[in-house]
């Protein structure tokens, strides 16, 4: 995650209104009880606590000054984040700190006590309290509030309305209509496990996006998400390509060791890079190259 900050929270219009669905309740816990000074959001990995956190920031925070960063951002430029006194902070990777930044952390809630405080987790806070992992005093300070997010397929509006919201979003990042998608394509993204979630989702849409002609239909080609029979449709769905770091040139995809992973994924001058932008979550990201 990058760091940045803003002054008025900026979410993609396409998934801001079922993401505003997601926080509804919460946003309401801390608007009818002024003393809640904080939030932890869980939710299995892959599962997007930043665009949770901006829905909130975004009923909430109006145009107050707001940060968003992970803990290592956090920590490089602690004395810059005193010195500007935000209003709302969301820190996600709080079930990673170590023992010294857990009482960094907590002095700097103590000292910036009208802050509110939002964290992001996938291990329970209080599992790592028992276990001696956290700090029992930083954790009554940042989870006052709870919100815990289910697993994509899991949502109450149904895998294939996130998957058009995000599709719609990665569309407009790739300066393209989308057009949905096909009968085939449907299928897929409903039988699909989404163990990456909505990291997982996100870069699949985005692969998307670019290999999608301009005014056609997302097939199921175009997701490159592979069946058990092989190809792209038919057969039980397994699993996306996942290459350690592979590349798509010429409509042939590669291992380092030069075996033919996947076919005619895209038929193009242009070139597809897939790779793992971690070894421990089914994540991936998508990156577009040129064809040499």
């Amino acid at each position: 995650m990058k760091l940045y900050t803003r002054h008025s929270v900026s979410m993609n219009e396409s998934t801001m209104r079922l993401w505003t669905q997601v926080v509804t309740t919460t946003v309401g816990q801390f608007k009818s009880d002024h003393t809640k000074k904080s939030l932890v959001i869980y939710g299995p990995h892959g599962t997007d606590k930043e665009e949770a956190a901006k829905a909130i920031f975004k009923a909430l925070a109006n145009n107050e000054s707001v940060l968003m960063c992970t803990t290592s951002d956090f920590f490089v430029r602690e004395a810059t984040f005193s010195q500007v006194g935000y209003e709302y902070i969301f820190i996600d990777g709080v079930d990673h700190m170590d023992d010294s930044a857990q009482t960094r952390f907590y002095q700097y809630t103590e000292k910036h006590s009208n802050v509110k405080v939002l964290v992001g987790s996938t291990d329970k806070l209080e599992v790592l309290v028992q276990s001696g992992k956290m700090k029992r005093e930083l954790y009554e300070v940042i989870s006052q509030t709870q919100l815990t997010l289910n697993e994509i397929t899991s949502r109450g509006e149904g895998v294939n309305v996130w998957a058009k919201a995000v599709a719609t979003a990665a569309f407009k990042k790739a300066g393209k209509n989308f057009n949905g998608f096909s009968p085939e394509a449907e299928k897929i993204i409903t039988g699909y496990e989404w163990n990456g979630n909505d990291s997982e989702m996100e870069s699949i849409m985005m692969r998307a996006a670019w290999s999608t002609n301009s005014n056609e239909s997302v097939t199921s080609r175009d997701l490159g998400i592979i069946s058990a029979g092989g190809g792209s449709t038919g057969g039980n769905i397994i699993s996306i390509n996942r290459p350690k770091f592979d590349v798509v040139v010429g409509g042939k995809t590669t291992s380092p060791t030069g075996e033919t992973v996947v076919e005619d994924l895209y038929d193009s001058e242009e070139a597809l890079g897939w790779m793992h932008s971690s070894a421990s979550i089914s994540r991936l990201h998508f990156v577009a190259i040129t064809a040499t």
